[in-house]
């Protein structure tokens, strides 16, 4: 199954809940969503889904809860598991209550799943017997043809950061909720580091649940029909030394340097409009992008190509829709109408390109720098484990410089994790880091130490890929690189995951990673007997704790070389700046 059909399957389970939460009865529904829910209303169909169901308006969660004239409304609040979410619906409820003078009935609606904790804070605030709780389960949103996230960007990076296993029982219910709409067993799971297997777990006794259910008849799907995957459970902590690379492909280095949420990011005003009139500046103001290759052909092309090979992509699409849009110069009727019938897509797509030329001149006056080059060969000094003193120099005339302490916080945890440093240089870059940017940092520092802890790849472990697989990319490759001068340590992982079908097939990750991280192939889920045991070629990729760009560029020709078909699932799409603010901004 592809990932637009297993997002089908998904979409209209969320959809057919959504009814049953509604109800079939005639009344006057009003929705209050608060931000973070917006993404997942929007991906079953936004408010043309809602309104089909009888929602008279929709409002954004604000202080105070909206004013309805009707008495007997019914009131719907959407929101995800947070406790400070529950907090603001429970005082909307207090508010309704005391200051309208009227209860109404009102349902929380709480995306992905109920949460006992959340829901001790609407009893502490004496409002729990006052609202019906209902679930919507929608784990994993589509973000791209072949790519769903979870869109728990905190969660995430807790786990990565702080060694936080919270969100694990999330993506095992996730995993669970997907299969069932996919109609999928796993035949195999592969796991790969400690969050993989306390994921298995999870989905093991998940599973029994089912079966118990199945056999005492509660449960009407016998788990028939259904088709073999393969799933790869992936621990970020196993590598992160490549998440701490800068990326360069086109979708990763947008992602650097604009912020881009739920696969959705605005584009920057050109600098040029910025110096034009009133009427230029309005016209010019930020635009949405939908970054999806299934809806956008340029971004399809652009996606996962190295950024120099971006321009000569751009220049052919000009070429092409201006060889479109000369045809409406002909005077044959038959072809003016067929112009006309393409008019509506050319002109989209002439938006598309225009959105990705400037975001394209945005990324460039960003990354063609000496600074960002120096970067990137310091990167590469430190996974290649040559040049360490030189790349220490150069954080030092960052740090005095005041460079952006993102990157700074960057390569510093990256020779920290691939090389053997002394404490006492380890002592003075914190000490200089502390004085240029301030004590604010100082959890930043603890945070790195646990970081390289619970890191699969370290100094030693490392030397030993260096030495038994080929990381450096070849001139041939370079055009085609997707980080400078090396290729992704996980993509190289993944193509032996994918293939293991026993646990003597891993035998070298193990050798390489020691008897501390664990690598298991797995064949007795109950619900895999349901399923024909030959090797299957469609394989779910889940990656716990996040994944970036690159990396699912790199794998994507991998697994396809392969003859594999992937669809990708992560808990947040990384960039090394967003691991980096993970590391204080709860402190700050």
């Amino acid at each position: 199954m592809s990932g637009n059909a297993a997002w089908e399957a998904v979409r209209a389970g969320a959809v057919a809940r959504l009814r049953d939460i509604f109800g079939a009865d005639r009344c006057e529904r009003h929705v209050v969503i608060h931000k973070d829910a917006i993404a997942a209303f929007n991906a079953v169909g936004g408010f043309k889904t809602l309104k089909g169901m009888g929602i008279e308006k929709l409002y954004y969660m604000q202080s105070t809860p909206p004013r309805l004239q009707n008495p007997e409304s019914k009131l719907y609040y959407a929101c995800r598991s947070q406790p400070e979410e529950y907090e603001l619906v429970a005082r909307h409820v207090q508010l309704l209550s005391e200051v309208v003078g009227h209860h109404f009935d009102i349902t929380l609606i709480t995306i992905p799943q109920r949460d006992a904790l959340c829901e001790s804070i609407l009893e502490e605030n004496g409002v729990h017997g006052l609202v019906t709780v209902a679930a919507l389960p929608l784990y994993f949103l589509q973000i791209d043809n072949d790519l769903f996230s979870m869109d728990a960007p905190v969660p995430s990076r807790q786990l990565c950061i702080h060694n936080d296993t919270a969100i694990l029982p999330q993506v095992a219910c996730g995993l669970r909720h997907l299969s069932q709409h996919m109609r999928a067993s796993w035949s195999r799971v592969v796991c790969a580091g400690h969050a993989a297997a306390d994921v298995y777990t999870l989905m093991r006794e998940f599973d029994k649940q089912d079966r118990r259910q199945a056999h005492s008849g509660d449960n009407g799907d016998n788990g028939d029909n259904t088709s073999p995957y393969t799933l790869l459970l992936f621990d970020r902590r196993v590598d992160m030394v490549t998440p701490l690379c800068s990326q360069l492909t086109y979708a990763g280095m947008l992602s650097e340097t604009v912020p881009v949420t739920c696969g959705t990011c605005e584009v920057p005003t050109p600098p040029a409009s910025s110096s034009a009139g009133d009427a230029s500046s309005e016209k010019d103001a930020p635009r949405k992008l939908q970054l999806s290759a299934e809806q956008d052909h340029v971004y399809a092309k652009l996606r996962d190509v190295n950024f120099s090979n971006v321009a000569p992509i751009l220049k052919s699409f000009s070429k092409q829709m201006t060889k479109s849009f000369d045809e409406r110069n002909t005077n044959d009727l038959t072809q003016l109408a067929s112009f006309v019938k393409r008019l509506p897509a050319l002109q989209g797509q002439s938006r598309s390109l225009a959105a990705h030329v400037d975001m394209s001149v945005h990324i460039n006056r960003i990354k063609s720098t000496d600074v960002v080059t120096e970067m990137l060969e310091a990167e590469l000094s430190l996974v290649m484990g040559h040049g360490k003193q030189l790349a220490i120099e150069f954080i030092q005339e960052l740090i005095c410089r005041q460079f952006n302490v993102n990157a700074v916080l960057r390569l510093l945890l990256l020779l920290r994790i691939t090389n053997v440093v002394s404490d006492k240089a380890w002592a003075g870059l914190k000490q200089m880091t502390l004085h240029a940017y301030g004590y604010k940092f100082l959890p930043a520092f603890s945070a790195m130490e646990s970081v390289t802890d619970s890191s699969a790849v370290n100094a030693h472990v490392l030397t030993q890929l260096r030495k038994r697989l080929s990381l450096a990319v070849s001139e041939d490759d370079a055009p085609d690189q997707v980080l400078f001068g090396m290729h992704p340590l996980s993509s190289r992982f993944m193509a032996t995951l994918a293939s293991a079908q026993h646990d003597s097939d891993l035998a070298d990750l193990q050798l390489w990673f020691g008897a501390d991280t664990p690598f298991a192939v797995h064949t007795d889920l109950p619900s895999a007997a349901d399923a024909s045991q030959k090797p299957s070629n469609d394989v779910v990729v889940c990656f716990l704790g996040g994944t970036t760009h690159a990396e699912l560029t790199s794998m994507r020709s991998r697994l396809k070389a392969g003859d594999f078909n992937p669809i990708f699932l992560t808990t947040d799409v990384l960039t090394g700046d967003g691991l980096m603010k993970g590391l204080y901004s709860q402190f700050t």
